[in-house]
């Protein structure tokens, strides 16, 4: 038997580059610490920004102050990024890119790339991330296309691994989005809106604000003693505000009392919700769901007896159901059996 001897030879890996722009040798030195790393003439860097080894910078892209970029990392022309963002390993963020400060990207995210979309011809559009933003593995967000031009992510979303964010789309501020969702082209998302995991959002679908939409499930069925799986069904119609929908196919339960009973605490309050609840979605009259609407609507602002809050709440929804009439996919008005 043979014995080859291999020559091994310890790993030191390079230390973290620091820049500041008070150092007028800050590229010299740069390029004298990371030969790997590449910096555009043209790029602008703040003070105490970390660009690890091997990662890519284009010309005129803006990187804030105390911001680290990751090994691998590319991130393309024209692109703003804002101060303490962390760019973790393998994130590539293509041209015309905005992400505010503070925000986190985990490994393997892919940011403002060209949508996939028959329409988009290469024109000039974005994608904007707005602030405290957390963006975990495997996460794709598309830009936009002349349609709005933009994509835009609000402040403080948290999307979750495996997420899907189609063109055109509008996240607003404190959305949740959970593990291997998809969201269609031109969805808009509320304020404090929740999806729930391995959900499917179809194109121009509206979710109101405080709305959760439960995770879909597969659901097992026996024929012929064979077990089957049901699809999952998508969300093909807007969502009223403060609704939890749930099931296959998906139909609105009730409130969201997760969102709406934080802030709405005597039972007084709490029942008149739930009779104006079930008034809109689970009546038997047989007005249609807008006639329901625009009467509660007009009832509210005589309740003086409910609080501010719970008002609120009812007006949005009824609001809401209203402004579906120029809505392109229609109202869910679906609701479980009670």
């Amino acid at each position: 038997m043979r014995w080859v001897r291999f020559l091994v030879r310890p790993f030191t890996r390079k230390p973290t580059v620091v820049i500041s722009q008070s150092d007028t040798l800050s590229r010299i030195f740069l390029t004298s610490r990371n030969l790997y790393t590449q910096v555009a003439e043209t790029c602008c860097l703040g003070d105490g920004v970390q660009l690890d080894d091997f990662c890519k910078l284009g010309p005129n892209t803006v990187v804030g102050a105390n911001s680290k970029i990751g090994r691998f990392t590319e991130i393309g022309s024209d692109c703003h990024i804002g101060s303490f963002v962390r760019l973790d390993s393998h994130v590539l963020v293509d041209s015309n890119t905005m992400i505010g400060d503070h925000c986190t990207v985990y490994p393997f995210a892919v940011l403002g790339y060209r949508p996939q979309d028959k329409k988009y011809k290469g024109e000039q559009t974005g994608l904007e991330i707005g602030s405290r933003c957390q963006i975990r593995e495997n996460v794709k967000i598309e830009r936009g296309t002349s349609f709005r031009n933009k994509t835009v992510i609000g402040n403080d979303v948290l999307l979750m691994s495996n997420v899907y964010v189609g063109h055109d789309s509008w996240l607003h501020d404190h959305v949740t989005v959970a593990n291997n969702v998809s969201i269609a082209g031109h969805v808009e998302l509320h304020p404090y809106c929740v999806i729930g995991g391995h959900s499917a959002l179809h194109q121009f679908v509206r979710i109101g604000q405080g709305a959760m939409i439960g995770g879909k499930t597969i659901v097992v069925f026996q024929v012929e003693s064979l077990q089957k799986p049901r699809g999952m069904a998508a969300i093909r119609r807007d969502v009223p505000p403060f609704c939890l929908v749930t099931g296959t196919p998906p139909r609105i339960r009730c409130l969201n009392y997760h969102q709406v009973w934080k802030k709405v605490t005597h039972h007084k309050h709490r029942k008149w919700m739930k009779q104006s609840f079930d008034y809109l979605f689970d009546s038997d009259d047989v007005s249609s769901i807008h006639q329901r609407a625009q009467h509660l609507l007009s009832q509210c602002s005589l309740s003086k007896d409910v609080s501010a809050i719970a008002r609120y709440v009812i007006q949005e929804m009824c609001t809401f159901i209203l402004s579906c009439h120029s809505s392109v996919r229609g109202l869910l008005t679906l609701v479980h059996n009670r």
